[in-house]
């Protein structure tokens, strides 16, 4: 009588379970780098889509602050002057690897429209209501300085950062190109 071997078997789940942990692995680094990473901290999911042509732009969050810290250095809004933070996610939703660059945002507030400012990083942000709280949180690549090139799906996450009157409410987002106004995003 023959007996089959274990050992066999033994092998047979041991490469299984590594095949499977390299899979995680491999999906974990694919998707976060496409995604970004979403602010930490109590913030209410705001969750907007918007078709721009091939650009798909979701308003993930939006934060009201009237200072931020980066590398532990409170940055203030001028007296009377509020940020108004926005998070969001723009997909490239064409068939092609697209060159976003040379996008612009503007908001619009009470009749007066603002320009997003370069910021590089959030850690914190103090609330209206002087509370702080951690909100990790990068420059949104798009419509910035920076070259955004996307495949086709592809996604890129981050923030912008507006400058307007405290008593000032965001009404819409104005996207450009260099071509002119693409969308508009009411708020």
């Amino acid at each position: 009588m023959k007996r089959k071997t274990k050992p066999k078997v033994k092998s047979n789940m041991i490469f299984l379970v590594i095949l499977a942990i390299i899979i995680l692995v491999a999906v974990y680094f694919l998707v976060g780098g496409k995604l970004g990473l979403q602010p930490s901290g109590n913030f209410t999911p705001y969750i907007t889509l918007v078709n721009c042509e091939d650009l798909q732009i979701s308003i993930n969050s939006i934060k009201e602050a009237i200072a931020y810290y980066r590398f532990d250095i409170l940055i203030p809004a001028p007296s009377d002057y509020k940020f108004e933070i926005i998070n969001l996610t723009v997909t490239n939703k064409g068939n092609a690897t697209k060159d976003f660059s040379g996008h612009r945002l503007e908001l619009l507030a009470d009749g007066a429209t603002h320009m997003a400012f370069s910021f590089s990083e959030i850690e914190k942000i103090t609330l209206l209501d002087n509370s702080t709280t951690d909100y990790n949180c990068r420059e949104s690549r798009f419509a910035s300085i920076y070259r955004l090139e996307l495949n086709a799906g592809e996604s890129s996450t981050g923030c912008k950062i507006f400058r307007m009157l405290k008593d000032s409410e965001p009404v819409s987002i104005s996207v450009y190109d260099l071509e002119g106004l693409k969308c508009t995003i009411q708020l």
